[in-house]
């Protein structure tokens, strides 16, 4: 593990000069090695795609050196990054629930196939909790179930990222409020309580 690790920290390190003005200054061979490096990520996902957990953790150093290395990235790099996990939706499952919330916002904005994929795991987390009356909360019915804290707080970034995102993520909130019976007391409905926690801030 301990040698892939170093590997992909080399090949994050590519990625982070390819976003550069440095780049105007390579010659084929270099692009081509820095291509060879792209094939490698997804020969390390196919040797990884049945630990799902184990692939999100090679991938989560890279996609933060992206992140903080050219928030506006975009090109191949990335799009193999996102094609791959919308392929798997165990890893994809993993990938949503390691990532801060901020940088799952963030990917959400450049990408709108992750997003849609990325709403729909929050979808079906939501839906999983029901609210338990003594403890005056949603819980989930297994441990492995998100917690409401969690899903606040993701739901949280969307809801303060710019339009478009911020309106998609309304419309997918009161299309699965209205689902629920669209009800307006807190305890009934997830969506409804979630809603209601956005628009005041807590």
């Amino acid at each position: 593990m301990e040698p892939l690790l170093q590997q992909l920290e080399r090949f994050s390190e590519v990625l982070s000069v390819s976003l550069t003005n440095h780049v105007s200054t390579w010659g084929p061979e270099t692009v081509r090695r820095a291509f060879q490096w792209a094939r490698y990520l997804r020969h390390v996902h196919r040797r990884f795609r049945s630990h799902g957990l184990a692939a999100v953790a090679l991938l989560q150093p890279v996609e933060e050196e992206l992140e903080a290395s050219h928030p506006g990235i975009s090109g191949e790099e990335s799009q193999l990054l996102v094609g791959w996990l919308l392929e798997q939706s165990e890893v994809l499952a993993a990938f949503c629930r390691c990532l801060p919330a901020g940088l799952l916002t963030s990917v959400a904005r450049r990408h709108p196939a992750l997003c849609r994929a990325y709403l729909g795991l929050l979808t079906d987390w939501g839906e999983k909790l029901h609210y338990d009356l003594r403890k005056g909360t949603w819980v989930g019915a297994q441990s492995q179930d998100v917690p409401w804290e969690e899903l606040l707080c993701k739901f949280q970034s969307l809801w303060h990222a710019p339009p478009p995102l911020k309106d998609q993520v309304l419309k997918a909130l009161e299309s699965s409020k209205a689902r629920g019976g669209d009800f307006e007391a807190r305890g009934l409905n997830f969506w409804t309580d979630l809603l209601l926690a956005l628009r005041s801030g807590k």
